[in-house]
């Protein structure tokens, strides 16, 4: 990776926050490559450089996101196909964190005060206590959204997956999420269980005018999706049936991947939702049937 960013550290920090966000990186797309290579798929390394930005404070990245497209206003982060250059933004910088970092502070100062009096122990515990939890609540902030993001730019720069066909969202979405750590999950390793997504494939599941994958692999779920608690439903969705593919069909899966590389977009680069649904069940069989091991898994 190459990275750009405007990141300021205190000079009591042993490594500065854009180092930290470097080595993250690298190890989200180490993960990415071993992932595949050990089922049995030797993905092609890029040629050059990844490019991500990181911006020190939300504030400005929400400017630039939003220049971009207003809809990335609640984006923790993203990459964009068209540059190809991952946009991220501290983590640490937003509102709610902004105010608790102040709470850490006045704490740590009320336990310099308290040394020597009755209470300095109670006061220095709850003082720690905090401070190691915002720790660890950045960090795996961080590790949620470059998780994520990463593998879509992964994804798009191997040639697993189409970089701007706008019709498969579902399946950019769900490997992301296949990859991603969850906060307060740590490093629980690729393809571990993600119960926030877990969330969102019962919630449709149990609505049966959403469950079909019809709807899931044509991108109809996000397109009809008017909130975000929706959205992130579809999420969910996404997430599952890429889980049981990747662990049940991996090579079925992989053709699926690069058929769908080989579509061919109108001028605004949609794809008729019949071919979609043709090139799916070409992948893996009668639908029905995928359908009921899918939910069986």
């Amino acid at each position: 990776y190459v990275m750009l960013h405007d990141t300021q550290d205190a000079s009591s920090e042993k490594r500065s926050r854009a180092k930290k966000r470097l080595e993250l990186l690298e190890q989200v797309y180490e993960s990415f490559f071993l992932k595949f290579a050990l089922d049995g798929v030797v993905l092609t390394p890029p040629k050059e450089h990844l490019m991500v930005m990181l911006f020190a404070e939300e504030q400005t990245y929400l400017r630039y996101a939003t220049s971009l497209d207003p809809e990335l206003r609640s984006a923790s982060g993203f990459w964009s196909p068209q540059d190809n250059i991952g946009v991220f933004y501290d983590q640490g910088t937003t509102e709610e964190m902004k105010l608790l970092l102040q709470i850490s502070e006045e704490l740590k100062l009320a336990k310099r005060r308290a040394r020597g009096t009755a209470n300095s122990r109670e006061v220095a515990q709850v003082a720690n206590s905090l401070d190691l939890l915002l720790r660890i609540a950045r960090e795996e902030s961080d590790i949620e959204v470059v998780s994520h993001e990463a593998v879509h730019q992964l994804a798009g720069n191997t040639g697993i997956m189409p970089r701007s066909t706008v019709s498969l969202r579902w399946a950019h979405e769900g490997l992301a999420s296949y990859f991603e750590c969850p906060a307060a999950a740590g490093w629980a390793g690729v393809g571990a269980v993600n119960e926030t997504r877990l969330i969102g494939y019962k919630k449709i599941f149990r609505t049966p005018q959403l469950a079909p994958l019809e709807l899931l692999v044509t991108d109809l779920l996000f397109d009809a999706a008017r909130s975000d608690g929706a959205v992130l439903d579809a999420y969910g969705y996404a997430w599952a049936l890429t889980h049981f593919l990747m662990e049940r069909r991996f090579q079925d899966l992989i053709q699926y991947y690069l058929k769908c590389s080989e579509l061919q977009g109108d001028e605004a680069g949609r794809i008729n939702r019949s071919e979609l649904v043709h090139v799916f069940t070409e992948s893996f069989g009668d639908i029905r049937k995928l359908e009921q091991e899918f939910h069986l898994y």
